[in-house]
């Protein structure tokens, strides 16, 4: 019998991260991505089931949810968005809504680190939703 989510299972994941900085450097991004129950993917399932919410079928959150980060990671790695990936390190967590959100490091090659400043805007922004379309 395996028990993820003791001490000694996070201290050896601890260990790994710290070997993979060794051999990669420091990681260029941190990236949160966070599920949306409202994915059509899920959507579509929970139709067939009008008296249960997303929360009754994690199961079916979590395997939409795991398909979605595996569809980012493949995008980061072929579209190249931030630059030519040399190494990827995520873990899974659960919010107390029971959502999944994940928490992603991302390496880089050299040519495409962040070298200024200004370089920064590249890839950051922010905006505030309109609260009509998206309430």
């Amino acid at each position: 019998m395996s028990f993820t989510g003791g001490p000694r299972y996070m201290y050896a994941h601890y260990l790994d991260a710290l070997a993979i900085c060794r051999k990669l450097g420091n990681p260029q991004f941190f990236i949160t991505f966070t599920c949306n129950v409202n994915w059509p993917e899920i959507k579509r399932y929970m139709a067939d089931y009008p008296y249960l919410t997303p929360s009754d079928r994690a199961d079916v959150v979590f395997q939409v949810f795991e398909q979605k980060i595996q569809a980012l990671l493949a995008f980061l790695k072929t579209e190249k968005t931030f630059g030519d990936v040399t190494g990827v390190l995520y873990t899974v967590e659960f919010q107390k809504r029971g959502l999944p959100h994940c928490h992603t490091l991302l390496w880089v090659n050299s040519e495409s680190k962040i070298k200024e400043a200004q370089d920064v805007d590249r890839f950051v922004s922010a905006e505030l939703p309109d609260p009509e379309v998206d309430p």
